[in-house]
Formats: structure tokens, sequence, C-alpha cells
């Protein structure tokens, strides 16, 4: 039976990754409302609280944020899901191509619950034949509900719907594990489990340039660009309804041309909503920060280092 992993903040049974470290699902709300709430520490320690044991994570905040950070975890992880634009409040004939893939995507999450049995176990390192076990059945997943969210592809001819789906499902494999794993070290899988990428393994050294490209190409440039869920949708969505393909006749060319056109009107509509936001909230956190005329908050700047602007 695998062994549970602990909190790395108290010490606390583990849940799964958050924000960039493991950790048990209190520390994780708990770093998520610091940076939220860009909240000020005022404290009398001498910065060497016992966070450990979980029953204390409580008694200074200070502390356990700070251990929060030395373990992995992020702000800019945080940061990225507050500023994530909400399409639920919209209508679905405004956002009609990113309504089909959400719920393409929550449904084979659901089925990769049903066959991985994920919140009954946990996450732990694997090798690459556990890889490669776990990316077959996932394959499986994928092919029984790409009609979910690729419904139009039922306009193409049966040829060209298999050109479509064996140029997506490679391109969509490596993208959703950069998603996934954006900010952290390892490639984390579709079961929750994890890879880490060692030189030296032959198995490494075997898919040498596959790995080289993947971590300074694709996950550096998903890492940099911090997407959102919904942002991943629209780019899976332009990666499936590609043109110039080898075996692609001039219609579904065509067909797809139009498609992308059409995502690409959502994916701009989507992102001046987001940025409004943004603005929104940057606009609102300025007015609510507090003054810094007191001795007291002084004190807590000097003291606490950054951690005033949390």
């Amino acid at each position: 039976m695998a062994k549970r992993q602990k909190c790395l903040i108290c010490n606390d049974r583990a849940d799964s990754l958050h924000f960039g470290a493991v950790s048990c699902r209190a520390c994780a709300a708990f770093f998520r409302r610091k940076v939220a709430g860009k909240k000020l520490f005022r404290f009398n320690c001498d910065r060497k609280c016992l966070i450990e044991i979980s029953r204390h994570r409580k008694l200074c905040q200070v502390c356990r944020f700070e251990k929060c950070v030395s373990v992995g975890m992020k702000e800019t992880a945080v940061i990225s899901k507050l500023s994530q634009f909400q399409p639920s409040t919209s209508t679905e004939s405004e956002y009609p191509f990113l309504f089909k893939l959400t719920k393409f995507h929550e449904t084979i999450e659901a089925s990769r619950e049903d066959v991985f049995q994920r919140k009954k176990k946990a996450a732990k390192s694997a090798n690459y034949k556990m890889m490669n076990d776990i990316l077959k059945k996932d394959l499986d997943i994928l092919m029984n509900n790409l009609s979910i969210g690729f419904e139009e592809l039922s306009k193409f001819e049966i040829d060209q719907q298999k050109v479509l789906v064996k140029h997506f499902i490679g391109p969509f494999v490596f993208l959703e594990g950069g998603f996934k794993s954006a900010n952290y070290n390892i490639l984390i899988l579709p079961n929750d489990d994890y890879k880490k990428i060692q030189k030296g393994e032959k198995a490494y050294e075997a898919f040498k340039p596959y790995w080289s490209i993947n971590r300074h190409i694709l996950k550096a440039a998903i890492d940099h660009a911090q997407l959102d869920k919904f942002e991943f949708l629209f780019l899976c969505a332009l990666i499936f309804w590609d043109y110039g393909l080898n075996n692609q006749s001039d219609e579904s060319i065509e067909i797809c041309q139009n498609l992308r056109k059409q995502v690409l009107e959502e994916l701009s509509s989507y992102e001046k909503k987001k940025l409004f936001r943004r603005c929104v909230l940057s606009s609102r956190s300025d007015s609510n920060h507090p003054s810094s005329n007191t001795a007291d908050h002084s004190s807590s700047k000097r003291n606490s280092r950054n951690f005033t602007t949390l």
C-alpha cells in the first residue's frame, strides 16, 4: 500500500500539490487567503515558531507563510487563478466553443477519477513503465470523449476525421502535461502521479531530444504565460482545428480555417474581459491598501521583509 505523503508545512496528511508544493488543504487555503487578501502580518516572534505539527500551524501566521514559500509555494500560481475571468457567468451563446471544451475536459476528468481512483490514493513518483501504462489508459479516455468537445468533427469525412485526431492527440498530451505541471519541476500525469525527469536514466537518454524540447520550449513558455484553464482549452481547440496537415483535403482545410476563426474571436473576447477584471481587482487592491504612517506598520514592514505586500 502506498505511503501517504505529509504536508511539507505542518506535517499533516497531504492530499495533493498546491501552488507548487505538496501540502494539506488547510495550508493551501491559508496561503491562498494571504496572497489574495494582501494581509499585513504583525508579530513579535523570533521567526523560529514550530509549524511542523498540525495543531501548531495556526500559532504564527508569519512563520507559517514563510514555511509555505520555503517549501515551494508560489504567489504567481495564486494570482493567476484570482485574475481568471469566469465564463460560467456568461451565456452559452457568447462562448459556444468554450462551453463545449469545458464540458469535454470535465468529462475526461470525471472518467480519470473513475479509472485511476485518484481520490482514494496519494500521488506518488512514477517510473517510465508506469508512466507509459498511465498514458495508454488515458488515451482510451480521450478517444471516447473527443466528440463532446469537438462535435463539429461529424462534418468531416471519416478519413479527414482520422487526420485531425491523429495530429491532435500527441500535442494535446504534451500541452496538458505542461499545463498541469506549470511552476513544478516535475511532470504531473493524468492519474495525478508524477514523473521526475532525471538525467542519466536510460529512458531519459533514449528520449533526450523530447525532454529537452518539452522543458526548454513548451514547458518554459507555459510557465511564463501562466495560462488559466480556459486559455488552455482555447489552445486545445486551435490545435485540433489545425490546417495544412498531411493528407488533409481542401474542404477540410476550409472548414478548419472557419472554425479557428470563431475560436480566436471567442478567445479575444475572453482576454478582453479577463484584462478588465484584472484592472478592477488591481484598482480595488490599491484603494484598500493600508497606509504606512504608523510606527507599528513601519516596524512590521521592516521585520517581515516582503510580507507587507501580501
